[in-house]
């Protein structure tokens, strides 16, 4: 029997947030994500102890949610298009919190920016 996954690190308050926009400058999300593309859901390259779950989506939901959580209580999953997902996360938000570290995290999670859409997508 495979051993329990400690539970996620995330913290539900506010406190270990990142810094508000104000206070560092906000990340081109899209230039961000293309750059990181070559990433791309390599999620092997995570550490461990970095994966709250054993599932890559999982891992990126409680990213996302740590960094950018929705006040309206709404799923994350915001639509679905044949084959693609895409996340009802404000990106304005996210790109205000952010760091190049996340996104490589996101990436390797298996999310990408649809700059059509302009939202975060993941392919199901």
């Amino acid at each position: 029997m495979r051993d329990a996954l400690p539970m996620p690190f995330y913290p539900l308050a506010n406190a270990d947030r990142p810094p508000p926009k104000q206070e560092r400058d906000m990340i081109d999300l899209k230039e961000t994500f293309e750059r990181l593309n070559d990433q791309y859901l390599k999620f092997n390259q995570i550490d461990i102890e970095d994966r709250p779950f054993s599932r890559p989506d999982l891992c990126a939901f409680a990213r996302i949610d740590h960094l950018v959580t929705s006040e309206n209580w709404s799923d994350i999953i915001g639509s679905a298009e044949h084959d693609e997902i895409c996340l009802d996360v404000d990106c304005v938000e996210l790109a205000a919190v952010a760091t190049e570290e996340d996104v490589l995290y996101l990436v390797r999670c298996g999310v990408m920016y649809d700059g059509h859409l302009e939202c975060l997508a993941m392919f199901v």
